[in-house]
C-alpha cells in the first residue's frame, strides 16, 4: 500500500525545502568585542521562579539566574570554582567572570558584547577588525 503517490511526495518534499534562508541558532545576537559572538535566549519568570537567561558563548552555555540589580538587568550562574555574571544595560551585555575564591578588591574578567542591530546575513567581524560599512 502506498502512502503518498508521486504528486503528495512532491507536495510533502515541497514543503520541508528551505528557501536558501540562512540558519542561525536561537537568541539574541550580541558581538563581543574580543570573543566572538554571545547569543542569549530570554526566559521570562513565573510567580515561583525568576527570569532566566540562556547564555551560550565560545562553546559554552550558561543557564542564569536574574538578580536584583541597580543598572538594567543581571543574570548569575555560580559553580564550584566561578560566579559568571550576564548584565544587559540598553543593547549592551556584559559577560563577567570572576573565582568564586577570589579576594574582596580582585576585578571580574568582563568582555563587552553589543547586540547585532540587524542579524540577516551579517556575519561578525573578526575581533581584530572595525566593522565595515
Amino acid at each position: 500500500m502506498r502512502l503518498f503517490g508521486s504528486a503528495g511526495l512532491s507536495v510533502l518534499l515541497a514543503g520541508c525545502a528551505t528557501a536558501h534562508e540562512p540558519h542561525y541558532p536561537p537568541g539574541v545576537p550580541y558581538a563581543c568585542t574580543t570573543d566572538g559572538e554571545a547569543r542569549v535566549v530570554y526566559q521570562p519568570g513565573t510567580v515561583s521562579r525568576a527570569p532566566r537567561a540562556r547564555v551560550q558563548h565560545r562553546g559554552q552555555v550558561y543557564v542564569m539566574t536574574a538578580e536584583p540589580s541597580a543598572f538594567g538587568l543581571r543574570y548569575v550562574v555560580t559553580d564550584d570554582h566561578m560566579v559568571r555574571t550576564w548584565t544587559v544595560n540598553g543593547d549592551i551585555g556584559e559577560l563577567s567572570a570572576i573565582a568564586r575564591d577570589a579576594p574582596q578588591d580582585a576585578v571580574a574578567e568582563t568582555i563587552s558584547c553589543p547586540r547585532w542591530p540587524d542579524r540577516a546575513g551579517a556575519v561578525p567581524p573578526p575581533a581584530d577588525e572595525p566593522p565595515h560599512h
